[in-house]
């Protein structure tokens, strides 16, 4: 079996995916639990990391370790990225919870940020996955 570089990107796309998504909740669940006035801007922190700065982040970093890529690579590539943007959106939201001690029952208002949340970086991951086939594609009619 040949093992070949786009093989060793997507892993190292996974392991950097997954830890980007999971270390800031992991150092902010410590705030959680402290009687602070100013938590209000630590969720404000993880939604807005989970929704604009993940996504692009990790869009970013798949594109430079990906540059040769193929078509099915960057779609794995945007798969991970897709799961790295729940796997954030679930830890924030467990943080949450922490705080108000409402996780088994969350009110609509925090069910409508998380689908938010989620939906907004899905979205930016979708775009971004869309518009790197379509750059790969017409590379690849011009080399033709």
């Amino acid at each position: 079996m040949k093992i070949d570089k786009p093989f060793y990107s997507l892993i190292f796309i996974l392991i950097i995916n997954i830890s980007l998504s999971v270390l800031p909740h992991i150092i902010l669940k410590s705030q959680w639990y402290i009687e602070n006035p100013n938590l209000k801007y630590v969720t404000l922190f993880e939604a807005l990391y989970t929704m604009i700065f993940l996504p692009l982040l990790i869009l970013y970093i798949n594109k430079k370790v990906c540059r040769y890529c193929n078509i099915n690579s960057i779609i794995i590539s945007g798969v991970i990225m897709i799961v790295s943007i729940y796997f954030s959106n679930y830890l924030h939201f467990e943080n949450f919870s922490v705080m108000t001690g409402r996780g088994d029952n969350p009110d609509k208002g925090s069910e409508l940020i998380k689908i938010i949340t989620l939906v907004v970086g899905i979205l930016i991951i979708l775009l971004g996955t869309y518009l790197r086939i379509r750059k790969v594609k017409k590379q690849s009619i011009h080399n033709t």
